[in-house]
């Protein structure tokens, strides 16, 4: 049964929708267009809404991100906090959790199944949630519309540790499989609830660790010019 003929059979006998909103302005402050079919936006609105789960939102681009995930892997590498026992039971953790998806439902078990078959690493996966951390905490703490907006990205990242792939429409073109921004911003907060407190402890220590070095290196730039060689 195709599936115009499975949602004929469940819409017989019903009253059509209602569209309330239909002819109504969009429901965004200062936004004066016509709401799209069953939705409270615009086409525009309504687009950045289900990529990012605010109307107005707007994800951070890799490039935006990639400073912080670099900052985090020298930091994890070089300071020496890859060896912490908190960092080695998040990695560790991260993975059980792709390697056996249990009873979460399938929506989620097809993304787990796909990092784990992927390759995905404790080690990779913590660092795309360390880096959206240090983007909102370190770095640009306005770059996030709201909470939602944030969980979005964090879930959005982390399922990204391995491409999502790509698909072919029925028109032949061939585009990447888009992530429905409410089922990221549902993984981003299973995942701050399970690792949040951490990453933020991780960059204040990162944090700590850059002061510390650059007051040393003060001292003797500070020591030369007294004494100079």
């Amino acid at each position: 049964m195709d599936y115009a003929t499975r949602r004929a059979a469940r819409l017989t006998g019903r009253a059509p929708r209602v569209d309330k909103h239909e002819g109504h302005e969009c429901a965004v402050d200062g936004c004066s267009r016509t709401c799209r079919a069953m939705s409270r936006y615009c086409l525009r609105h309504a687009s950045a809404f289900y990529r990012t789960r605010n109307p107005t939102g707007r994800l951070p681009r890799v490039q935006e991100i990639n400073p912080y995930r670099d900052r985090a892997a020298y930091a994890l590498d070089v300071y020496g906090l890859g060896e912490h026992p908190a960092i080695v039971a998040a990695e560790q953790t991260l993975e059980r959790m792709i390697a056996s998806p249990g009873a979460v439902p399938e929506r989620y078990a097809k993304h787990w199944r796909r990092l784990n078959e992927g390759g995905a690493t404790g080690r990779g996966m913590l660092l795309n949630i360390l880096a959206v951390y240090g983007l909102r905490y370190v770095g640009v703490r306005d770059v996030f519309t709201d909470d939602a907006v944030h969980f979005t990205c964090l879930g959005s990242r982390w399922l990204r540790t391995v491409p999502l792939g790509w698909y072919r429409t029925s028109g032949g073109k061939l585009e990447q499989v888009r992530l429905p921004g409410l089922l990221a911003e549902e993984v981003g907060r299973a995942l701050a609830s399970k690792i949040g407190g951490l990453a933020i402890l991780f960059w204040n220590r990162v944090e700590q660790i850059d002061a510390e070095r650059a007051a040393e290196a003060m001292t003797i730039r500070e020591a030369l010019e007294r004494n100079p060689l």
